[in-house]
């Protein structure tokens, strides 16, 4: 996704790791990397590809997982963030989030107060990544556990965990809001097979020129979490 950052002059694009890759608007000629410097983030793995602009101010808001090593193994923290004008290249915790797993996500939620991770049970085979094989065979989904929504407050990183009663992969958010003490959420979920996206970008399925239309099992779903 292409990105201006808050200096209004640093254009990126974004994908799901935690670097930009900055460009140049005028020719799409790229300039380098920003990595999530060691300084503001430990061990930075994935990240949404879509940030979000901080309703309440310039800032740019994204969504990350660290992974620190510690004696009692690996953990794993999924960590929303801000980037501000002065220093495009240092990411501001705004809190952290334990998982049990590097959980994949696309995209998150956000309103004026209330940042939303939807942390449903899709993570990698890490082995077979990094071997080289396809992204779409490397996603484990555990269709018998439930969505989890992490909702956090932008002013202290405080957060409250509620659970759904089932299995979905989430990939774009559409509306946040709320209505009195609840927020609406609509998101782009894949609940019938295929159960994730990745299929249409199969190189078999794309170069065969007698291929059909493929099944895509996403639908619109709107929540209400109070």
């Amino acid at each position: 996704m292409p990105w201006r950052l808050p200096d209004n002059k640093t254009t990126v694009f974004t994908t799901d790791e935690p670097m930009m890759l900055t460009f140049n608007v005028d020719d799409l000629s790229t300039n380098g990397l920003i990595h999530p410097f060691k300084d503001d983030m430990v061990k930075p793995t994935i990240g949404a590809t879509h940030m979000v602009k901080d309703v309440n101010s310039d800032d740019t808001i994204g969504l990350l997982t660290e992974m620190p090593v510690g004696i009692t193994g690996v953990s794993y923290i999924a960590t929303f963030y801000r980037i501000q004008a002065a220093d495009v290249n240092k990411r501001v915790r705004i809190g952290s989030i334990k998982t049990d797993k590097m959980s994949y996500y696309h995209t998150f939620g956000h309103t004026d107060k209330y940042l939303l991770f939807p942390d449903f049970p899709v993570n990698f085979n890490m082995e077979r990544l990094i071997a080289g094989d396809p992204m779409e065979s490397n996603f484990i989904n555990d269709t018998t556990k439930n969505i989890k929504f992490h909702v956090m407050d932008i002013s202290d990183g405080t957060f409250k965990t509620f659970e759904a009663d089932h299995y979905g992969f989430i990939m774009h958010t559409g509306n946040t809001y709320m209505d009195g003490d609840s927020m609406i959420v609509d998101f782009e979920m894949y609940v019938e097979a295929p159960v994730q996206p990745f299929s249409s970008l199969d190189f078999d399925y794309v170069n065969n020129p007698n291929r059909k239309g493929l099944a895509m099992g996403s639908r619109f779903r709107r929540y209400n979490i109070n």
